[in-house]
């Protein structure tokens, strides 16, 4: 399930994208980038625009909804740095989640300038 949730989510993306007027764009899953001497796992990525992206199919709680984000902080910084700017777009898609952890991680997500995607529908949060 967790692969063809990234690949719905990829799906997702583009259409996305393309409704923001990008219309000829590769969302990748699972980009593995060499920094520093250690490979780093992108789970949702493009090229151009840049796009960063980490999915995962359940957050339970509030310290794994702190992890995740702050999973997808580190790996935007280091995308920022090998690209030589700033991503385009963060997202953070997830399967499911209580209802208090959805409105911990909204507030979360605002703070850091990311997109949060949930559920199986995968419609976005504002």
């Amino acid at each position: 399930m967790g692969a063809s949730f990234e690949e719905y989510v990829a799906s997702f993306t583009r259409f996305m994208l393309y409704e923001l007027g990008y219309t000829d764009v590769k969302v990748e899953v699972r980009k593995y980038m060499m920094y520093e001497g250690r490979m780093v796992e992108i789970n949702l990525f493009s090229e151009e625009p840049l796009v960063v992206g980490e999915v995962t199919l359940r957050i339970r709680d509030v310290s794994e909804a702190d992890r995740e984000v702050g999973k997808l902080v580190e790996r935007t910084e280091i995308v920022s740095k090998i690209y030589g700017r700033k991503p385009y777009m963060k997202i953070l898609a997830i399967g499911n989640a209580p209802e208090e952890v959805i409105e911990y991680l909204k507030k979360l997500t605002t703070k850091y300038d990311i997109r949060l995607i949930i559920g199986r529908e995968l419609r976005e949060v504002f």
